[in-house]
């Protein structure tokens, strides 16, 4: 995504905080809590939590390489020495929810993503710890569109406040 916008491909770009974004002007984002959703019939035990170990067995719904929830997915495996078991990688964040709900595996989600999963049906779990990722707001040095600047505004109020909704 930084590529793409120092190529002048897009104007803005949402990036994980640790992409590297020296030639670019932006903005650091609070941090957002990551969930895991499962299929409701799903037989992960009763409960409200999930460990590492029991997300590195899940298949899971990812998105590609360089996205802030693949890289939730990849620290995971990582620091457990497994590779992730991966059943569907989609560039389509729309598609991960219905996947999701047709059973085809679990997916690791941002906190709202997770909670409109979960009143459609899926189950909703918290990573324990807790999988916190920053994202940086970034766009090119120099006059943004009328309507760049107005997202700049408004996602500068939220992450001066300390949060975002």
């Amino acid at each position: 995504m930084a590529q793409l916008v120092l190529a002048g491909q897009c104007e803005l770009g949402l990036v994980d905080a640790s992409v590297p974004t020296a030639d670019l002007s932006g903005i650091d984002l609070p941090e957002q809590e990551m969930h895991v959703v499962l299929p409701a019939e799903h037989p992960h035990p009763a409960g409200d939590t999930i460990t590492s170990r029991q997300l590195a067995a899940l298949d899971l719904i990812v998105t590609p390489p360089g996205t802030e929830t693949r890289a939730a997915v990849d620290d995971v495996c990582t620091a457990l020495g497994v590779a992730p078991r991966i059943a569907v990688e989609t560039a389509h964040r729309a598609m991960i929810v219905p996947l999701v709900l047709s059973g085809v595996g679990a997916a690791v989600l941002p906190s709202s993503m997770a909670r409109d999963a979960a009143l459609r049906g899926a189950r909703m779990l918290s990573h324990r710890p807790r999988l916190l990722r920053h994202g940086r707001l970034v766009w090119r040095s120099g006059q943004l569109s009328p309507a760049a600047q107005a997202f700049v505004d408004l996602a500068s109020s939220p992450a001066r406040d300390g949060h975002i909704q």
